[in-house]
This record gives C-alpha cells, sequence and structure tokens, in this order.
C-alpha cells in the first residue's frame, strides 16, 4: 500500500538545538560528548573505523558545526 504526500514538512533547527541533537546521539550512539567526537573526528581517529555508529553520527555532523 502506497500513501500519497502532497507535502512534507520539515522543521528547521536552530544552531543551539542541532548542537544538541548531535550531542545527545554521540552519546547514545558512542558513551561520547559531540565534543568529543568532533575532536576525534578532526584527528582521525575513526577514519579507518567501519562502524556503522561511526557513519551514522558523521551524518549528523553538519547539525554540530
Amino acid at each position: 500500500m502506497t500513501t500519497k504526500v502532497d507535502h512534507c514538512e520539515t522543521p528547521e533547527l536552530t544552531r543551539e538545538e542541532g548542537l544538541e541533537l548531535f550531542d545527545r546521539r554521540a552519546r547514545r550512539l558512542l558513551d561520547v560528548s559531540g565534543e568529543e567526537f568532533l575532536r576525534r573526528w578532526d584527528a582521525g581517529e575513526y577514519m579507518e573505523s567501519d562502524d556503522p555508529r561511526v557513519s551514522s553520527l558523521a551524518m549528523l555532523i553538519p547539525f554540530a558545526r
């Protein structure tokens, strides 16, 4: 069964809301703060990771920056 959608509303997040979302997800997925994840990401610590939690969080980096 398919449902026809005439429009889709996507709420916009403020900068603070984006940072909060990213931080919550980092803590849930990897038990680190969003800030710590970004520090490790920028240092290349996750470069060789094939952990789907890392790639899932990496897709959310634009919400934190």
